[in-house]
């Protein structure tokens, strides 16, 4: 397998050169070397490929049964999705057994653009089948660890491999003869369990966090309901109306008109497509007001335009701290529209679509409309308000007429000190499951190709 041995200067560990396609990587001297398909149970049904997709009858699905996995079921971080599981007949294992999956199976999307995600077929089920989308691999034990092989093909090297062993222009798929000889390191059992297990335990810690930040985004999410329409600490209530729409809110708090604390509304700029330039005046797109109060335009996505032509339109120049909505929506359902969002740490050029408000603070506290506008009470306004079908939009005049609960300044601090808390939280928790990630990716690099050996137990 195109093997060259040395030895490490540093450690004086022997290590030997092997090809994983174009690309040479080191390994240690006694691993050894295998094709996937060498390291299945039965090498005549290696790596299965589902013999149907979705072309069931109806009456073959059933409430409770036998999964039917499909790509919707697997993840491209190797995590089992099982609440998209369909279910069929037992009949179907029968007719199909040669599809059988059972728990320990790996399956792999072979096609499309969800090519090469993966998962392990967890324990919660006793058998199923696998989709015409997705191939199956189960591996040997006195060969292999299971969980190793995962790892593998989920490591930027397997990624690799399944691309470059995959055809088709418009839609690319699995070859399954050449798929069947990625070669694999295959260190003694004892330490590919070691290394499995490791990786594990950074795979539960990123699980943890994720349901913290689930369990996060909820509370603040109703805490958000709860807040912005009963405030703290009231028992005294009014009903008031906004449009169809009612709700109680404390006697004490007003319902004031958004142009009636509105001092500013202006429009974006009518950029053409000559007036993008490679750097310059970052720009605000519709499509950069998204959910909780954040502007996200991706680095690859975000456009620019020239110094020159930001200073020519400077009634659409905002800067850190300013507040931005979006006023126009490509999409129907206008998901967001009308959401507010404050601009972070720089100058930018807001487009068409985009409008600027400048807010008396006296009056309204800019994060509590931020939050506002992510209520329920606003969204539905916002659904009622917007008119058009190709492109949504909400006339200026409906816009600054929406109704705004307005508790007291004080009170208003007081709401988003609470929300600004939990979002506070759950951006510390996105940052430690990213600063995990990474720490999963260096872990897979080393230690699947022995870089990093890890002590085993004899």
């Amino acid at each position: 397998m195109n093997e060259s041995c040395a030895s490490d200067s540093n450690t004086g560990n022997k290590f030997k050169q092997i090809s994983l396609g174009p690309k040479a990587v080191k390994i240690p001297s006694e691993w050894k070397v295998r094709f996937i398909k060498d390291l299945t149970v039965d090498e005549k049904f290696a790596i299965v490929d589902g013999p149907f997709g979705t072309q069931l009858h109806a009456d073959e699905y059933v409430s409770e049964g036998y999964p039917l996995v499909r790509i919707s079921n697997l993840s491209f971080n190797g995590k089992f999705i099982p609440d998209k599981l369909a279910f069929v007949r037992e009949e179907k294992i029968r007719e199909l057994n040669r599809s059988k999956i059972v728990p320990g199976d790996i399956i792999i999307a072979k096609t499309g653009a969800t090519i090469g995600k993966n998962a392990i077929f967890p324990d919660d089920f006793d058998k199923g089948l696998i989709a015409s989308s997705c191939l199956k691999i189960s591996i040997d034990q006195n060969l292999s660890n299971t969980k190793f092989v995962h790892y593998w093909i989920n490591s930027t090297f397997g990624q690799d491999l399944i691309d470059l062993y995959s055809s088709g222009t418009t839609r690319k798929s699995i070859n399954i003869e050449p798929f069947g000889k990625i070669k694999i390191p295959n260190p003694p059992l004892a330490e590919q369990r070691r290394i499995a297990e490791i990786l594990s335990t950074v795979d539960e810690q990123i699980q943890q966090t994720d349901k913290i930040i689930e369990e996060t985004k909820a509370l603040k999410h109703g805490l958000m309901q709860d807040l912005l329409i009963r405030g703290i600490g009231h028992d005294c209530f009014k009903q008031v109306y906004f449009g169809p729409e009612s709700a109680e809110i404390p006697a004490p708090w007003d319902v004031v008109k958004l142009g009636d604390v509105v001092d500013q509304y202006r429009g974006g700029a009518s950029l053409s497509s000559n007036d993008f330039t490679d750097d310059g005046i970052p720009v605000i797109p519709k499509g950069g007001i998204n959910q909780r109060g954040v502007l996200r335009i991706p680095e690859e996505d975000q456009q620019y335009c020239s110094n020159e032509y930001a200073h020519s339109n400077k009634s659409s120049l905002v800067s850190e701290g300013d507040l931005v909505t979006v006023s126009r929506d490509l999409v129907s359902s206008a998901p967001n529209i009308g959401r507010v969002v404050e601009v972070p740490d720089r100058e930018y050029i807001i487009s068409q679509g985009v409008n600027a408000m400048e807010i008396n603070d006296d009056q309204l506290n800019p994060q509590y409309l931020i939050y506002l506008s992510n209520s329920h009470l606003y969204r539905n306004h916002m659904k009622r308000i917007k008119v058009g079908s190709t492109q949504v939009h909400i006339r200026k005049d409906d816009f600054l007429s929406t109704p705004i609960p307005c508790p007291p300044i004080e009170e208003q601090r007081e709401i988003v000190d609470v929300l600004s808390a939990a979002e506070q939280q759950i951006r510390e928790e996105i940052d430690r499951k990213s600063k995990l990630q990474e720490l999963k990716r260096g872990f897979m690099q080393d230690l699947l190709t022995g870089k990093v050996r890890v002590p085993v137990e004899t």
